[in-house]
């Protein structure tokens, strides 16, 4: 749809730039709409099976559908980007550098206990201990290529479909504001430097509409009690 779009728009620039026409032709005539956007979300229980079909990437897994990050950003983490928080959870962040991110710009990724434990696990078990070291490699020490073929591979051994490593992004987004997170906050996470883009990883769906009108009935009844209470 946007490669027909484009070509409508220069074949008329050229009729117009020549005075074969003085307007569109179609200006009265609305484009479709595209659609283009995923809105693909990680079931828990096709992360399960993920997690079961690539446990020896279950990190990996877990930092995309936990935390949203970026694929490339994942295997790009060096040892010297994680810094524990002082304190006995294991909670922290990773810092992302500037040019490692989609968006160029650095941020500081933070985790939980749960991808704490994860770490320190994974970091104990490794037999050479290197700041700068990547630290998802192959066996050589090499960095990890082809992951993509690995998922999908796993995908289908599953019986999932359709499905993408960069939907555990917008299941991780949908989670956290479903948590009642801040979008700010959010946003702030995964690197979102518009509301636009937001909102195209944040998936409403028929639970929020749910959730939305259990609030507004709450809202209404203890409006009707504090009006029914007055004298």
């Amino acid at each position: 749809m946007a490669a027909n779009s484009l070509q409508h728009d220069l074949v008329v620039s050229a009729a117009m730039r020549d005075d074969m026409v003085e307007k569109t032709p179609c200006w009265k005539v609305p484009l479709l709409p595209e659609r283009n956007a995923r809105d693909r979300i990680v079931s828990p229980e096709e992360f399960e099976l993920l997690q079961n079909e690539l446990s020896k990437y279950m990190l990996m897994l877990s930092l995309g559908y936990y935390l949203g990050m970026r694929e490339r950003e994942i295997l790009s983490l060096r040892e010297r980007q994680i810094h524990f928080y002082d304190n006995e959870a294991g909670e922290g962040a990773f810092e992302l550098y500037d040019g490692e991110t989609k968006s160029e710009g650095g941020r500081k990724a933070p985790f939980g206990s749960m991808i704490g434990r994860f770490l320190k696990d994974y970091l104990t078990n490794e037999t050479k201990r290197d700041p700068e070291r990547f630290l998802f490699t192959t066996e050589g020490g090499n960095l990890l290529g082809n992951f993509r073929r690995r998922f999908q591979r796993a995908c289908r051994r599953a019986g999932i479909k359709e499905l993408c490593f960069h939907d555990f992004r917008h299941t991780a987004i949908t989670n956290m504001r479903k948590a009642g997170a801040n979008i700010s906050v959010i946003m702030a996470i995964s690197g979102h430097k518009s509301m636009a883009m937001f909102r195209r990883y944040n998936r409403v769906d028929l639970n929020d509409g749910r959730e939305a009108m259990r609030k507004l009935d709450a809202y209404l009844s203890q409006n009707q009690q504090t009006i029914g209470s007055q004298p």
